[in-house]
Formats: C-alpha cells, structure tokens, sequence
C-alpha cells in the first residue's frame, strides 16, 4: 500500500493517480512512500475507518481537555475577581425592597385664572386703542368688553359721588350718631354708593340700547348684535373711563375743599357728557338702509332717550327721596 503524498490516503500500491484526490502518482512517489511489508491491512483500515460514539478520537479527547482546562482557568479568574471586589468596597448591608419612584407632574395651570389673564389683557389693549383713536375701531375686540367698561365707568362714577358725601356730611351725621347713639353714617354712606352706581349704570346702558335701538330700527343698520354694539359704543365713550377714575382721585384728595370738589364734580359730568357724544357718533356712524336721512333718525332717538331717562331719574328721584325722609324722621324723632 502506499500513502498518497497530497492526500495522506492509503491507495493500492501499483496505483499510477489516487483514488481518492486524482493526483498522479511518480517513481520517486512510490519509492519514498512505500508502506514496509509488514504493515497489518487491518490496522490500516481500523486508523481510516471514522471514529463511531464508544471510541472518540484524540482530537475529541484533546478537544474535550482544553475544554476541561478552559473552564477551570476562567473559573480561577471569577473567583480572583470575586476576592478583589470584596477587598476593595466594604460589604454594603441589605436593602429592602426598591421603593418605586412617583414622578411629580408639572403643575397645570387654572384655566380660569388664565381666562381672566387673556381678558384682562385684551380689555386693556381695548381702552388704549379707543385712547389713541376713539372714533375708529380698527380691530375686533371680545362681545363684553363694552358691557365691562359701563360697568367700571358707572362704579368710579358712585365711589366719586360716595367720597364727596362722606366729606361734607361725614361730620353732621359723626355728631348725630354720638348724640343718638346710631349708626347711621355707614348705612347712608352704602345707600348713597349703591343706588348712585345703579343710577350711573342705568344712565349709560339707556343710553347705549336707545343707540343700537335707532341704529337697528330707525336707519336698519343690522350689521352688529346687542353686545357688539355696546363694545362699538364703549370705543367712542372709553374717554369717558378715565374721566371717571380721574374724578375719583380728585374728590380722595378733595377733602372739605369746593374748589377741588367743584373740579371732581366738572369731572364726573365731562365723563357722562362722553356717553351722549358717543349716542350721537353711534347713529351718524350707522350704516343708513332707509330713506330717512341721519339728523331725523338722531332726532327720533333723542326724543326716545329723553323719554327713558325721565323715566329712570323718577325712579330714582322717588328712591333718594325715601332714603332721606328716612334720615330726616330719625333726626326729628331724637
């Protein structure tokens, strides 16, 4: 038998190619490799032959041992690296179970302080465009801000009213209250401010609705609502805002003095002489859809509003009138 040189296969000996890779067998092949003459056949074959599950190869076995050595060498290492880790940090005590961690939401912010932010800022941005131009409303501004200037105008209107009482009849009813041992100057101070802001009040949104009322009916200007027209009217009449507030220092500051009352007072008639002008600018500025020309439509409705405000002064006439006779009763009763 002979060995071949590429492959290392057994092959007969008078081989001339191997029968297992093809290479072509030489003289000097045969003669180097030649298999000694006693060479068992059958421990020939047993060294080709695979090797089956009872007896593994010594690769298997080499295979296995540097497997064995492996795994005590890495298992050295851990327990080296387990020594260290202990020498070094100290040994921790033991912890509970992991508490878990509530994240705290960001606050949310009030949705009707922030309603009341945005309508404070667009109602003052309101009244200083109607400062800068009173008689052109350039931008489209929220439904009741006309509703909330009759209200804060008519309110420092009342509390003018309210301060210039407290200082000329503060010091009559003081001495009467000693005297009678009453109260009476706080009742008639909240009487004189609360029916003189429902009185102010009045005043202004009588004259606002007979406004839209010969806008809309007399000239059939139906552009605007309700509310859209006291926000039109507002614009015109926003002066009207700061004359108010104006004339509420000025009595604060007044004291018992006429000539500074006198000046709050000149103050408090300018600022509702504003709303009549704004009555007029509110009809002359209305879209005219009728035959009837403006004056004529001005006039209707100055008869309308004169109408309704003797209505409303009688009203009032006949409250104030019952508050007083109350005070006088008490002062004659004593």
């Amino acid at each position: 038998m002979l060995t071949c040189p590429n492959c290392g296969k057994l092959i007969p000996a008078d081989s001339k190619f191997c029968t297992y890779c093809g290479y072509q067998l030489t003289e000097a092949d045969r003669q180097q490799n030649a298999a000694p003459a006693d060479t068992q056949p059958a421990a020939s074959e047993t060294a080709a032959q695979a090797p089956t599950a009872d007896t593994p190869t010594n690769a298997a076995a080499e295979e296995a041992g540097a497997s064995a050595d492996q795994a005590q060498a890495d298992a050295g290492q851990a327990d080296a690296a387990q020594a260290t880790d202990q020498t070094a940090a100290p040994e921790q005590p033991a912890q509970g179970p992991a508490q878990p961690q509530y994240q705290q939401a960001p606050a949310q912010p009030n949705p009707t302080a922030e309603k009341a932010k945005a309508f404070t800022k667009g109602y003052w941005a309101f009244l200083v465009s109607s400062l800068k131009h009173p008689y052109t409303l350039k931008d489209q501004f929220h439904k009741y801000f006309g509703f909330t200037t009759l209200i804060v105008e008519s309110l420092f209107m009342a509390l003018a009213v309210l301060v210039v009482e407290h200082s000329y009849l503060g010091a009559t009813t003081s001495a009467f209250d000693q005297i009678a041992g009453t109260n009476s100057t706080s009742s008639l101070s909240f009487a004189v401010f609360f029916q003189g802001w429902i009185m102010f009040l009045a005043i202004l949104f009588v004259i606002a609705s007979v406004a839209y009322l010969t806008s809309y009916a007399v000239l059939g200007d139906r552009r605007l609502g309700y509310l859209d027209s006291l926000t039109q009217f507002a614009h015109f009449s926003n002066l009207a805002v700061f004359g108010a507030v104006l004339s509420f220092l000025v009595a604060l500051i007044a004291g018992t003095s006429t000539n500074m009352v006198g000046f709050a007072m000149t103050l408090l008639v300018i600022s509702l002489a504003l709303g009549f002008m704004a009555f007029t600018v509110t009809i002359f500025k209305s879209e005219n859809n009728t035959n009837l020309d403006r004056v004529y439509a001005y006039l209707i409705g100055t008869v309308i509003l004169s109408v309704a405000l003797w209505i409303l002064f009688a009203i009032f006439k006949q409250l104030f009138m019952s508050q007083l006779s109350s005070m006088t009763s008490n002062l004659l009763h004593f």
